[in-house]
């Protein structure tokens, strides 16, 4: 690891369900995966792969293949915001032993560190501002949360990056984002 406290590779992971992970009938619906790269001192590079799924997609095959997207002994952001506790708490009580999307992924990749940010929505917004994106604090219809998904991946990353890096550092990666995103805009891909 560099002398940085962004890591050398960071992903950030968010999975759209048509419902809440635990319920009956729950499937996913988008993900996006959102990977920043250092490369030397000054270099980041950035990638994001969002994809769409129906019912046809299994999640056994939408896991693997994320499995297999993700870089290698990167550290993964996963976005939770039901803690861990209350998540055990729950299972106990309904008896429900279903392993999360995250979990899963551990599971066919144990080179990769996870690190679930517990966080609001109101938190995740501020910290997509300060990387000039817009999140919506309403409730949205499936089919909006889904395209927000890249969105909220690219916010994930800038709520670590304000939470954990030096100022100096924030400043330098959120300036390497912002040129990655005009190019990225001029594409078409980064929305």
């Amino acid at each position: 690891m560099s002398q940085f406290v962004h890591p050398d590779i960071l992903s950030a992971l968010v999975i759209t369900r048509t419902r809440p992970e635990h319920r009956p009938r729950s499937l996913i619906s988008s993900l996006a995966l959102f990977s920043a790269t250092r490369s030397g001192e000054a270099e980041v590079r950035f990638a994001l792969h969002h994809a769409f799924f129906d019912a046809t997609h299994t999640r056994v095959e939408i896991i693997g293949g994320l499995a297999e997207r993700l870089p290698q002994a990167s550290e993964l952001l996963v976005w939770h915001t039901v803690s861990p506790v209350q998540r055990r708490l729950r299972a106990h009580r309904s008896g429900d032993l279903f392993p999360s999307d995250a979990e899963l992924v551990l599971r066919q990749r144990p080179d990769i560190t996870l690190l679930p940010l517990h966080t609001s929505g109101a938190q995740l917004r501020e910290a997509a501002a300060d990387i000039a994106i817009q999140l919506s604090d309403s409730t949205l219809l499936p089919l909006r949360l889904q395209r927000l998904a890249a969105l909220q991946a690219q916010a994930l990353w800038a709520l670590y990056v304000r939470k954990f890096c030096p100022a100096d550092e924030r400043k330098a990666l959120f300036a390497a984002y912002r040129a990655w995103r005009v190019i990225e805009d001029a594409r078409g891909r980064a929305r």
